[in-house]
């Protein structure tokens, strides 16, 4: 009854098996065959389990019966995951034949949905009892252990899969995730950290996950809290971090290593720091355009403030100079007369002293004295108001760099930007200042300058006829508060949200840039500051600017 079994070879492969028999190379199968028809199996032997898997994938069966006749050398736990590792055979049931069973391997057939059936090969009514038993679960779909067994074979299948999945997503991510326990030898990892050590998963388990980064090209570039930065001899850059690894008891017995690859990112962050190192000298630029636009609408006016000390001075001077044709006049007639005194008698020195006296009063030597004095001060001070227009003008017109910051006084800056637009205010406005004392800050004075004088024009340009500007500084709670009011024609509500807009403006064609405010509102915001208006149609507005003190 042993040889029952149809061979292989005597019916070809165009027979579809229900059931695979492994046994030995003699083909002598145990007792439990001899109560299945010889029609329903086919009996094959194997020299190793890969080539059980080989066979099953060629013969296609419902169900494979691990023999108790299986050659010693031939793993059965090996041949099971084999068949229920490969897609081709996953779903084909495995039924063990075996005498004896400890528990240990009994769950280890039982996690990957192996049937185990316990038989006597020389217990005739054992082996019957068996067979009637598998009968029951082949033939009965409703049998309570059938149900119970394609659950968890069922529940197995889904956990084999999902671990399949995570570990195929685990091994297409550009990062590198490696499992290490407390000593810090690697459990497990993915495709990315073979890649780039050049080495395959059985040379990288057990390693220690440090020594393996060094010898496979990894080297520290910075520590940071979080973090550490490494770079691969590749070129790729990571940042490294470490991640506790716990059990259900929450207790740590091991670690997560993750390298975040950042190469992308880091090439990004070079080239945005490239592009915004030209936007800031091109920003430096416009800053710059703009700031000499503002001077030459005020060009004028400059020139009229320039013009008047420089007009007094050059008229003192010509006055000065008649006085000194008249000193020098006066000087030779007195040296004349003094040479001939010595030989005149005396009434004629008498007369001598009445010529020069007479002399002195005609050329209006003693007002001449007088008069030079005041006209000396004038001109020292012409003289030092041109020098403070010019300072003021270098203030402006030189090209600043925008991250130099020094101390300096707000208040100081205001006063030097009131002289430069001052022939625009005197004209159309009063002016009044309440300049409160100022904590020294540390600021860009130039570019703060240029913001005061781009609200104090655009103060002037709101005032119709006549009008006045309010300045006001003032300290509290760390910051600096600078207000610029006026009593123009106020800022209507739909321009409102737009005033800080780049090449937004109201005024007329060629009249204005529309980068004013907006290259204002920027140099404050560098400052860490703020800006606020509040305006009223027909009333006026106000401008608020908040600065933090910086010392």
């Amino acid at each position: 009854m042993a040889d029952q079994g149809i061979e292989i070879e005597k019916v070809g492969m165009n027979r579809a098996f229900k059931s695979l028999v492994i046994c030995d190379k003699d083909g002598g199968l145990s007792n439990f065959f001899r109560y299945l028809p010889a029609k329903d199996y086919v009996k094959m032997a194997v020299e190793d389990e890969k080539e059980a898997l080989e066979k099953t994938k060629e013969i296609k069966p419902n169900t494979v019966y691990l023999d108790l006749s299986i050659p010693k050398n031939i793993n059965k736990l090996i041949v099971c995951k084999e068949i229920k590792g490969d897609l081709a055979t996953k779903d084909v049931r495995i039924i063990i034949l075996t005498e004896s069973l400890n528990k240990e391997i009994a769950t280890k057939y039982l996690n990957l949905g192996v049937y185990v059936i316990q038989t006597g090969s020389s217990n005739k009514h054992n082996d019957q009892s068996q067979i009637n038993n598998y009968h029951k679960i082949s033939g009965d779909q409703d049998s309570e252990v059938l149900i119970k067994h394609k659950k968890l074979s069922s529940l197995f299948n889904k956990v084999e899969r999902a671990k399949m999945e995570w570990e195929q997503s685990l091994d297409v991510i550009d990062e590198i995730i490696l499992l290490a326990d407390l000593e810090g030898n690697i459990l497990r990892a993915n495709k990315k950290l073979t890649k780039l050590t050049g080495k395959c998963f059985n040379e990288i388990l057990n390693k220690n996950w440090n020594d393996l980064l060094r010898d496979g090209g990894f080297s520290k570039v910075k520590e940071e809290k979080d973090y550490i930065e490494i770079v691969h001899k590749t070129g790729e850059r990571f940042h490294l971090y470490t991640y506790p690894l716990k059990n259900s008891d929450n207790v740590r017995y091991g670690n997560v290593i993750l390298l975040h690859n950042i190469t992308l990112l880091s090439r990004i962050r070079h080239k945005l720091l490239e592009k915004n190192k030209e936007l800031k000298k091109t920003q430096s630029q416009v800053i710059q355009q703009e700031k000499m636009a503002s001077i030459g609408q005020l060009a004028a006016g400059v020139a009229h403030e320039i013009n008047n000390p420089v007009g007094f001075v050059t008229s003192n001077l010509d006055t000065l100079q008649t006085y000194t044709n008249n000193i020098t006049k006066f000087l030779e007639f007195h040296s004349e007369l003094f040479e001939g005194l010595s030989d005149c008698p005396k009434e004629d020195i008498v007369l001598q002293l009445k010529k020069i006296s007479q002399e002195k009063s005609s050329l209006k030597i003693d007002f001449i004295i007088e008069d030079m004095d005041n006209l000396v001060n004038e001109s020292l001070e012409g003289t030092h108001r041109v020098k403070e227009i010019v300072q003021s003008l270098k203030n402006f017109s030189h090209i600043d760099d925008k991250e130099t910051f020094t101390i300096a006084n707000i208040n100081d800056g205001l006063e030097s930007t009131i002289k430069i637009v001052w022939n625009e205010l005197k004209y159309k406005a009063t002016l009044e200042k309440n300049l409160n004392e100022l904590p020294q800050t540390k600021c860009n004075p130039g570019q703060l300058n240029q913001v005061f004088m781009n609200f104090l024009v655009n103060s002037v340009q709101a005032i119709e006829e006549k009008g006045k500007i309010s300045i006001k500084t003032y300290h509290k709670n760390n910051y600096i508060y600078i207000d610029i009011s006026d009593t123009g024609c106020g800022i209507q509500d739909e321009d409102m949200g737009r005033l800080f807009e780049p090449f937004y403006t109201t005024k007329d064609v060629g009249q204005g840039t529309g980068l004013g405010l907006s290259i204002a509102y920027d140099i404050i915001k560098q400052h860490k500051g703020d800006i606020k208006v509040i305006s009223e149609v027909g009333k006026g507005t106000t401008f608020t600017i908040t600065i933090p003190v910086n010392n």
